[in-house]
């Protein structure tokens, strides 16, 4: 269960956690404000993929069920800049893949491609293929300079409290996607808009834009062998209960990754 710890500092509430931070004003329309972490589709660390024994293990969505028989099972790594392919014949990783995974250049890619004959009732039952990547998780994540109570006082002073109150309303939500690159610059700011946004108004949006394109140099993820790496984020302000809250993939491996159509 993630700890969560409440502090109360002069007029505002701060909800604090290892994912994410938010905040709430006592303005007399109350406005939620966040950032948190966009994960890639499947994240694993070190020590996950160490310890992995199975295709579950591995992802934790696969569907062992749906699989028939196995014809075979690719998985490819990165060893010292070169491609690495292994291949497993069932469920269960291979003391070769088990290596591989244990060599693996640090923060890159992990591909893994299984061939199986479905387990359904059809006459003409071909063989499918399903894929799916592994991202390895920095063992250190990304940081506002002083931390997320400073952070939140940085987000306070530059954007939330200059917007008058009653400004969202209903399901009124603002979201400003960025990226911390290897050297804990802010990078790649943009309005999040899929054709149907939204955010009360263009000003509010331009004014969050402003205020993340514009904040101080982080602390860079880094690897336990001290790799920076480049890490996702997205400030969200308004209602947390509005639909395309959850299209920012902000809940870590919690994308499906089976296709109920490719049983």
């Amino acid at each position: 269960m993630l700890r969560v710890v409440f502090i109360l500092i002069a007029s505002y509430q701060f909800t604090i956690s290892t994912d994410f931070l938010t905040a709430q004003t006592n303005h007399s329309a109350s406005l939620d404000f966040a950032i948190h972490r966009v994960y890639p589709s499947l994240v694993l660390t070190s020590s996950e993929l160490a310890t992995a024994k199975t295709l579950i293990d591995l992802n934790h969505r696969f569907e062992s069920e749906w699989v028939k028989e196995y014809l075979s099972v690719e998985l490819t790594s990165q060893h010292q800049g070169k491609s690495i392919k292994t291949i497993g014949q069932d469920i269960n990783v291979t003391a070769e893949q088990k290596q591989a995974l244990g060599k693996a250049d640090v923060g890159s890619p992990i591909s893994v491609k299984v061939k199986y004959i479905p387990d359904n009732t059809l006459s003409d039952n071909d063989a499918k293929f399903l894929e799916f990547s592994i991202i390895p998780e920095p063992v250190i994540s990304a940081s506002f300079p002083g931390g997320e109570e400073s952070m939140s006082y940085y987000l306070l002073s530059k954007a939330i409290n200059t917007i008058p109150s009653h400004t969202f309303q209903g399901y009124d939500l603002a979201a400003i996607t960025f990226s911390i690159d290897e050297s804990g610059e802010v990078v790649n700011a943009k309005i999040f808009d899929q054709g149907y946004g939204s955010s009360p108004s263009k000003t509010i949006d331009s004014l969050l834009l402003s205020s993340i394109a514009q904040m101080p140099c982080w602390s860079p993820a880094e690897y336990h062998d001290g790799t920076k790496a480049k890490q996702d984020f997205i400030l969200t302000v308004g209602n947390m209960q509005n639909c395309i809250f959850n299209t920012f993939n902000i809940n870590k491996n919690g994308k499906p990754h089976l296709d109920a159509n490719e049983k």
